[in-house]
């Protein structure tokens, strides 16, 4: 028992920057402009996993410079061959200059992904976290750069999202007495104005998460 013990306080470390760990689900901003990737840190290799934002223009323009068509797949693509850790889990983004514009860290296992519009301006990216039992949502300004909870991440330096940003759980619970399943698993966002018409009133600039 002793010997099982030894260890078992430590938090972990949380994924380096700019890697593909276990990718799985993707959206595109409202504009077209920005990419969003979801990690969920499948084999617990790290503390917690990562939303990664990447401009599709920069991306777009690295496969046109390759001349990607289907003859040629085995150089269509802007991930190198496997990293030091010898296997296809995890992979090293190619370091192409406003390739990737944001990142942070969010709980791992997360299994789906929606994005809509933010009050103000930019997006807003809603994640259903397996690990957190809870809905994370992450605001995006008009440059694609993440935020939740301490300002908007730089490439190459995340941070992981605060609790106020990965209890939406909680505050789901609180203004509509709703409560979200312990294991939520898929997700769907858009505009409040899709489902409600407000009876002649003015809505407000919102989104309803399915």
């Amino acid at each position: 028992l002793l010997f099982l013990g030894i260890g078992c306080d430590q938090s972990g470390e949380p994924p380096p920057p700019a890697r593909l760990n276990f990718p799985i689900a993707i959206g595109i901003s409202p504009d077209q402009q920005v990419l969003f990737i979801a990690n969920s840190n499948f084999d617990l290799a790290f503390n917690s996993s990562s939303l990664q934002a990447y401009s599709l223009s920069v991306l777009n323009d690295s496969l046109d410079a390759q001349a990607c068509s289907e003859d040629v797949a085995d150089r269509c693509g802007v991930i190198p061959v496997e990293d030091a850790r010898d296997d296809l889990a995890s992979l090293d983004i190619e370091p192409i200059s406003g390739l990737l514009l944001s990142e942070v860290y969010i709980g791992s296992y997360a299994s789906g992904m929606g994005v809509g519009t933010r009050s103000g301006g930019g997006h807003r990216v809603y994640l259903p976290v397996r690990s957190d039992a809870n809905l994370t949502f992450v605001d995006v300004d008009t440059s694609g750069r993440l935020s939740c909870g301490e300002g908007f991440a730089a490439p190459g330096a995340p941070y992981a999202c605060t609790d106020a940003f990965r209890r939406g759980n909680d505050e789901t619970a609180t203004v509509r007495s709703i409560e979200l399943p312990s294991d939520p698993v898929g997700i769907h966002v858009g505009p409040l104005s899709d489902v409600v018409t407000g009876g002649g009133a003015v809505l407000p600039d919102a989104n309803y998460v399915m």
